[in-house]
């Protein structure tokens, strides 16, 4: 065994250093041009699954969707390349304090690819919890955004859930002294040109729709809806090459397929908060020739008469009364804030999943610190001996810690912000037409990423302190 050890000591000295280096400087060049590679695939397969016509919804979140993924392998595996410039611009501030900052600087330089197979454990959790807070606010935003400027009725009258409800209600509100006009909003489904993709199409009332609703009508009018034609929204028209005078071949579920003709193109298509966004908009009574059943009503829009909005809120109070004890009356800022809190609750449950695979990261910084600690301990031993005491010991640790969670923080946080914009750019044509970065959430999530390290720095700070330095430097 001696023998054998005296052989690799001398083959290991034959070995010009120069070798050595230029061996490590191909393998990194390597690593950086396969890595390189991933990336720019996923960002191409990105820019392709934006590409695609919005009505391939599913197509294009897909493909998308398989873009982020590879330029999130691709940005991982350049973590690597990466690792020790930036670890050591982090670990600037640190190294400006004192030794053991420059220590803990030095030891996050020194092994770059186990600096960024520790950090990338944080990466995958912060990269998702920032893409969730991200496609929230983005989405509370557009519901903001399309409920103000859509939006032109003082109240909006809807049951817990958006569910539907008798059409009795709209009829009761709208024969109000007080309400200038009111309709209630249907849901229904339908196939386009023939057995194509289902689509959603909305049901109001034509006289009551300008007064309640601004569409942002593009072309031709509301008029049409009284003879059984339809607005369609613009990237519709646009997909199926229509427009005012044409006719869409669509198939309702009681009549079946019909020729409808294009009363007019409208822009603005979000303006019903968490619903999704319908091909169109049809007349009341077309609706019920050519839906069949009991139809029910998803949301009712009410418009006062002028100086008479507190007045039609109690008459509405009282027209809905016990009745429709499941209905709400909501003023237009009301509306948003129930659709925020939808949207709240929903990601509070996702987030407090999410936060489980940050623990994990956590624990894996703990196990990369405790084998680190292990293979450094004569070199501890040694640090001890020359007069290091334990707290800087401690402070090295968890210098070196922080240095690996802020990189996994900010690599994290920059792939969600990306993740963010690639998924609301291709859900924009459904309504998600803002996209919003919540400053204040991406900052506690960076701060959350250097407490981290530092908790995860606890207990193989205290295990390097506590060394027995004579043990320590006998180690071999």
């Amino acid at each position: 065994m001696a023998s054998f050890q005296l052989q690799l000591t001398q083959v290991r000295d034959a070995v010009p250093a120069g070798v050595v280096g230029v061996t490590r400087d191909h393998h990194r060049a390597q690593g950086w041009q396969r890595a390189s590679l991933v990336a720019a695939g996923g960002v191409v397969t990105l820019a392709l699954g934006l590409g695609i016509d919005a009505a391939d919804l599913v197509l294009r979140v897909q493909v998308v969707a398989a873009g982020a993924l590879l330029a999130f392998f691709g940005v991982v595996m350049l973590v690597a390349t990466f690792a020790r410039p930036l670890s050591r611009a982090i670990g600037w501030a640190l190294s400006r304090r004192g030794v053991t900052g420059r220590l803990a600087q030095g030891n996050a330089m020194r092994n770059p690819r186990r600096t960024a197979a520790t950090a990338s454990a944080l990466v995958v959790g912060l990269s998702l919890v920032c893409l969730v807070a991200i496609v929230a606010e983005s989405v509370k935003s557009s519901i903001r955004s399309g409920v103000e400027d859509g939006v032109r009725a003082d109240y909006v009258l809807s049951a817990e859930g958006l569910t539907g409800f008798s059409p009795q209600v709209s009829a009761r509100v709208a024969s109000l002294p007080a309400v200038q006009a009111a309709t209630g909003l249907r849901l229904g489904r339908i196939r386009v040109a023939g057995g194509g993709r289902q689509q959603l199409l909305m049901a109001v009332d034509p006289a009551a729709l300008d007064q309640v609703l601004d569409l942002d009508i593009r072309a031709g009018g509301v008029e049409g809806l009284n003879s059984d034609g339809m607005l369609i929204a613009e990237d519709e028209a646009e997909h199926y090459g229509v427009g005012p005078g044409d006719r869409l071949l669509i198939t309702y579920p009681l009549t079946g397929p019909i020729e409808v003709p294009i009363a007019g193109v409208y822009a603005r298509k979000q303006f019903t908060g968490g619903y999704p966004v319908p091909l169109g908009v049809l007349s009341i009574a077309t609706e019920e020739r050519n839906f069949g059943g009991t139809q029910q009503e998803n949301l009712v829009y009410v418009k006062a008469r002028p100086g008479e909005t507190a007045a039609a809120r109690r008459q509405i109070e009282q027209a809905v009364g016990t009745d429709f004890p499941n209905v709400d009356i909501n003023s237009r800022s009301e509306f948003v804030d129930m659709q925020e809190g939808t949207v709240d609750q929903f990601v509070a449950g996702l987030v407090a999943l999410l936060i489980l695979s940050e623990i994990i990261a956590v624990l894996g910084i703990i196990n990369t610190l405790l084998l680190s600690v292990y293979e450094r301990t004569r070199e501890l031993g040694l640090l001890r001996v020359v007069g290091m005491s334990r707290t800087q010991v401690r402070r090295m640790v968890r210098g070196e810690s922080i240095i690996i969670a802020v990189i996994g923080g900010i690599i994290g946080l920059g792939l969600g912000i990306f993740w963010g914009w690639a998924f609301t750019t291709a859900l924009r044509e459904q309504g998600l037409n803002r996209f919003d970065v919540p400053p204040l959430q991406v900052a506690a999530f960076l701060v959350f990423s250097v407490i981290a390290g530092m908790l995860a720095a606890a207990l193989p700070a205290w295990r390097a302190s506590r060394m027995d330095v004579l043990e320590a430097i006998a180690e071999e």
